[in-house]
């Protein structure tokens, strides 16, 4: 009898080919008509399940923002459930003629999220999140389409004092790139992306601290700008997370906000992305060019740790 041979996966590999074929099967393109936004967005998303599913079991907590209505944003795991604070309309809206509130259908990227004004002081108070502050790595990671042009922007915050050096502050600075700040104390660190967001397609932000080096990463892209800060990291008195503000207001869309006590290795984050860009080329997602140009983008940036 002709023996077959298997190769057998690891369990990671697994748990990546699971969420490509689930995202691609049941792909949420959040009402974009261009091909490359979509392609854009279907990359972010291979990108953020495929972290998530390496993380799973040191996920903190997980803000979906899907409830569409009302004044909680619970956590997934039900830990440390969300408030919104100042939210005098919590009704589901739509378009740009809503100026704040829950959002729903094809304006988020998967069941609803918050649209902020950048002037009502409108956050999520999700309280002190203990496990942060114990944490010796962490992952944080969301989804923002912003509002405006040019000003700076706080998605999440946990007891940020620059003059103190404490605290975590990831956001958008007046040139439209994302830029996480944390600090033990003694020293800030911080990352900021070369790559900027824009009012008009939805990004997926994320901040890799490993305990040393500060990451960041903008659609599953690996930015060049890093620094480094030796844990543990402290916190001012009032450090409830909030989601859309601290240093500054938050203006526009935020979905999906995720924690971990974690840091997801480099080459780990590389082989998810590598793994998704030929999934999308395969399955007709992208083209030939732009999985060229992601590819190029992509060997660049590793290329300058």
């Amino acid at each position: 009898m002709q023996r077959i041979k298997i190769n057998a996966f690891t369990l990671i590999e697994l748990l990546v080919v699971i969420a490509i074929i689930g995202i691609l099967s049941a792909l949420i393109v959040v009402g974009m008509s261009s091909t490359t936004q979509k392609a854009t967005i279907a990359k972010a998303q291979v990108f953020s399940h495929s972290m998530d599913n390496s993380l799973l079991l040191n996920r903190i907590s997980q803000w979906k923002i899907d409830e569409a209505s009302g004044t909680a944003a619970n956590d997934f795991w039900s830990i440390s459930n969300g408030v919104l604070v100042n939210f005098t309309d919590t009704t589901a809206g739509y378009g740009d003629s809503h100026n704040f509130g829950w959002m729903s259908g094809p304006y988020c990227v998967s069941g609803s999220c918050l649209k902020y004004d950048g002037v009502g002081n409108l956050y999520i108070n999700c309280g002190d999140v203990s496990r942060i502050e114990t944490a010796t790595a962490l992952t944080l990671s969301a989804w923002i389409k912003i509002g405006t042009l040019g000003t700076q922007k706080t998605i999440f915050n946990k007891g940020y004092l620059y003059s103190t050096n404490n605290g975590i502050d990831l956001r958008v600075n007046a040139s439209n790139q994302p830029y996480i700040f944390i600090g033990n104390g003694t020293k800030i660190a911080s990352a900021v992306s070369n790559d900027t967001v824009n009012t008009t397609l939805f990004s997926m932000v994320a901040m890799v601290w490993d305990g040393a080096t500060v990451r960041m990463y903008v659609n599953g892209v690996l930015q060049p700008s890093t620094d480094t800060l030796i844990g543990p990291l402290t916190f001012e008195a009032s450090k409830n997370v909030r989601i859309g503000l601290g240093g500054y207001l938050y203006t526009g869309l935020i979905d999906d906000v995720r924690v971990y006590d974690a840091a997801i290795p480099t080459s780990q984050i590389k082989q998810n992305y590598l793994t998704g860009l030929n999934r999308l080329l395969v399955n007709n997602q992208i083209n030939n060019q732009e999985y060229s140009k992601r590819l190029a983008k992509l060997s660049n940036n590793y290329a300058k740790q």
